[in-house]
């Protein structure tokens, strides 16, 4: 899907209360149509509140990698790029994502109902759920996070909280470090 027919889309979830706050940016560097020079973005109030760089994600596995082989962890020395299951999730745990996961998670997104973007296994899809029109205000109330939920997703949570009027301080149940 074009990225201009999947912003659209994405744009007709979004909350009343968030729509004039939120807005979704995506470029690519260079003439070449390689995907690893490109990035998406999102701002707030023309706040950039995370990144999506593809090039800053491949570099993230490599830094990974080596950390873990210099404590110890991996007993070979790490590779330029390494997708490995584990080095992956510490980029999660560190809020770092391509570009290309970022538009895969958005176009997953759209097919799903709001039950099960909130229980995705994919911290980006149940990051996104919390700007989307079909999450009321009652549910915001009410929303628990795990220990284990980047600080991202609280994050975007509290900036819809603020747009519906809601003190972050009454709702959500997990509150530590947000």
């Amino acid at each position: 899907m074009r990225w201009s027919k999947l912003k659209k889309s994405l744009e007709d979830l979004l909350a009343e209360a968030v729509k004039e706050h939120l807005q979704m940016h995506f470029t690519r560097y260079g003439r070449s149509l390689s995907s690893v020079m490109d990035r998406a973005w999102i701002t707030w109030d023309k706040e950039e509140i995370h990144t999506f760089s593809t090039v800053g994600w491949l570099r993230g596995t490599h830094s990974v990698a080596t950390q873990m082989y210099e404590a110890g962890e991996r007993k070979e020395l790490p590779v330029w790029y390494d997708f490995s299951e584990e080095v992956v999730k510490r980029l999660e745990q560190s809020e770092v994502f391509s570009r290309q996961q970022w538009y895969e998670a958005l176009q997953t997104y759209l097919s799903l109902s709001i039950e099960q973007a909130l229980h995705s296994s994919n911290v980006l899809i149940r990051a996104w759920a919390m700007f989307d029109r079909r999450l009321g205000k009652r549910r915001l109330r009410s929303m628990e996070f795990q220990p284990t939920d980047p600080p991202f997703v609280k994050r975007w949570y509290q900036l819809r909280c603020q747009a519906e009027g809601i003190p972050v301080g009454s709702a959500g149940h997990d509150q530590e470090g947000t």
